[in-house]
């Protein structure tokens, strides 16, 4: 698409729209928002780009492949369980150390930084791999024996 109010709004938008959600991965901890709702706020101002500018834009604005991001944040998710697993909590507990002055009797310290940035990895990775599957130009030769 060739559009220069497209080119010109989408260069103008993306970055208040990643703005936006770096504000809704920090606001997640209080108040509604979180990892994942921001990562889909942020893919779809990648998705913007990758409309108006092309998948090689968001590919050079990435730098790394969207599935390694993703990798990353199912790990984080297996790590964290483990923990709470390990200590003898259920597996997301998410409780990593074990207060003695906490309020009600059995919470642990929560630390849910941790699974924001978890949802964070887990949602960019997977709202942004498909623009750049979209965009891999394929390669197809015939069969030929000879």
């Amino acid at each position: 698409m060739h559009s220069l109010i497209l080119k010109v709004a989408t260069r103008l938008l993306v970055g208040l729209i990643l703005v936006f959600a770096v504000y809704l991965l920090f606001r997640g901890h209080n108040a509604p928002g979180g990892g994942f709702v921001a990562a889909l706020v942020a893919g779809t101002g990648f998705a913007l780009a990758a409309v108006s500018e092309g998948p090689a834009v968001v590919r050079r604005a990435i730098r790394i492949d969207p599935e390694r991001i993703a990798m990353c944040g199912l790990g984080l998710a297996i790590l964290c369980g483990l923990v709470g697993w390990l200590a003898g909590r259920p597996f997301f507990d998410g409780s990593l150390v074990d207060r003695h002055d906490r309020p009600i009797e059995g919470a642990g310290h929560r630390h849910p930084a941790i699974f924001r940035y978890r949802g964070f990895s887990n949602g960019i990775g997977c709202s942004i791999n498909p623009y750049f599957g979209i965009g891999r130009k394929l390669t197809w030769k015939p069969y030929s024996p000879f």
